[in-house]
């Protein structure tokens, strides 16, 4: 299991609080994420978000949910885990060969 690299910062003087995304799971695509985010707050299945802005730059990524007053940071966080690719699965195969001291393969 992948999930986001995220924190949370106090806005308006600690009376809101926002949740910072700094780095996305791998191969997730951070438009159809954020797309998928803004549907989920229209369609109202994800509660407590008030604003959603990309401030990526050339320094790095950076996209910040902004909450509303009163919200608890981790209960939004675990939906969006929930509901999108900021938490997600990827497979792998590890595949060693190695030799004995015989030379067979194992």
């Amino acid at each position: 299991m992948i999930r986001a690299k995220t924190h949370t910062e106090d806005i308006d003087r600690g009376a809101r609080t926002a949740i910072i995304v700094d780095e996305l799971p791998y191969q997730v695509n951070k438009r159809a994420l954020l797309e998928r985010v803004g549907e989920l707050v229209n369609d109202k299945k994800i509660e407590g978000i008030s604003d959603i802005r990309d401030e990526s730059d050339k320094s790095g990524m950076r996209v910040v949910f902004e909450l509303k007053r009163g919200e608890l940071p981790d209960v939004v966080l675990n939906n969006l885990y929930k509901l999108t690719q900021l938490q997600d699965t990827f497979g792998m195969n590890m595949v060693r060969w190695s030799r004995d001291s015989h030379g067979c393969s194992i």
